[in-house]
């Protein structure tokens, strides 16, 4: 019992390296305390994986909630839908950044984000918007030389 009891103050502080030593097939709470073991550190090494992911630039990599039951694969997804929603917005950009590359100014990102992401589309949008009435005045003020030109010519 001591050692089921250490195992279990080790994972409730985040140490998950020490095994519990089941004593037999009716040890009911020694198997308990090792699934729970096993089952925090294969948590645990899901969500090192994400960040390494994440950190190596890999952010089309996603937990594998299907690993984990109950609330630990509901963990899973949650970390996998806030990197869907802290990408979307930045997805997006980079699209409409394509299209400007090639010269359309109009397009916009079309899906609305919340919070800091609808600081940045905000942002971009007002760019694109400033750019469009530079690149207007200087096709007017082109368009005035040139008659301008026209003019001293004949």
């Amino acid at each position: 019992q001591q050692a089921v009891a250490d195992a279990a103050r080790r994972a409730a502080v985040g140490d998950t390296s020490v095994a519990v030593a089941v004593r037999g097939p009716h040890d009911a709470l020694g198997q308990a305390t090792e699934s729970l073991r096993t089952t925090l550190a294969a948590l645990v090494d899901e969500v090192r994986t994400l960040a390494a992911a994440g950190a190596e630039g890999r952010l089309a990599v996603r937990g594998d909630a299907s690993r984990f039951d109950g609330a630990f694969a509901e963990v899973v997804r949650g970390i996998n839908t806030a990197f869907d929603a802290a990408l979307a917005p930045g997805r997006a950009t980079s699209a409409v950044l394509t299209r400007v590359a090639a010269r359309d100014l109009s397009v916009r990102i079309e899906q609305p984000f919340a919070g800091d992401h609808a600081a940045t589309q905000e942002a971009l949008h007002a760019a694109l918007d400033a750019l469009g009435a530079a690149l207007a005045e200087v096709h007017a003020a082109s368009a005035q030389v040139a008659a301008a030109s026209g003019e001293i010519a004949d």
